[in-house]
């Protein structure tokens, strides 16, 4: 299923994707300026334990955004943002390895302004990732549930499924 409402009408999200490289740091900062209520970022990250600079998400255009930038700040405020979603492998992860902590890019965003923010422990595998943001979506805007009860209804679907498939997200911040 997709996401996002096409010509088709099929999807669960209005507005304009920024696939592939039109997924740039500006289109982002640009989005950010429109203060979104719900903003969703389906990438690859890399987390490095201990380090800002070597943590990032790759964006469409194949340059990274570093947590280090995010952290900063540099046009990447989140205020607005009811709910970010973080569809990338280990987004809400975070350590304090040697004494250096380096925050989640979850944490992070919820510190730059976002009130709720869905992301990652752990590699997550993009179809399963999509069947369950298709699923919590349209518990969300759809059927009107509230975060956390899309995301256990989208869950529960999950595991019903034959092979059990399982994305496991965390929320932080506001459930409603």
């Amino acid at each position: 299923e997709a996401i996002f409402e096409g010509s088709d009408r099929k999807g669960e999200l209005r507005g304009a994707p920024m696939l592939d490289s039109a997924f740039t740091a500006d289109s982002l900062k640009s989005a950010l300026k429109q203060r979104p209520a719900l903003l969703h970022v389906a990438s690859h990250f890399k987390f490095v334990p201990g380090n800002e600079t070597d943590s990032f998400l790759l964006l469409g255009d194949g340059k990274p955004l570093t947590l280090e930038q995010i952290r900063k700040g540099r046009g990447f405020r989140f205020g607005g943002v009811d709910l970010l979603t973080l569809s990338a492998c280990e987004t809400a992860k975070g350590t304090d390895a040697d004494g250096d902590e380096v925050e989640s890019f979850g944490a992070l965003a919820q510190k730059n302004g976002a009130s709720a923010v869905m992301a990652t422990l752990w590699p997550i595998a993009d179809e399963a990732s999509g069947r369950l943001m298709a699923g919590f979506y349209k518990g969300l805007v759809e059927d009107g549930l509230d975060k956390a009860d899309a995301l256990r209804r989208a869950q529960i679907a999950m595991l019903r499924d034959e092979p059990v498939e399982t994305v496991d997200l965390t929320a932080r911040g506001a459930a409603e």
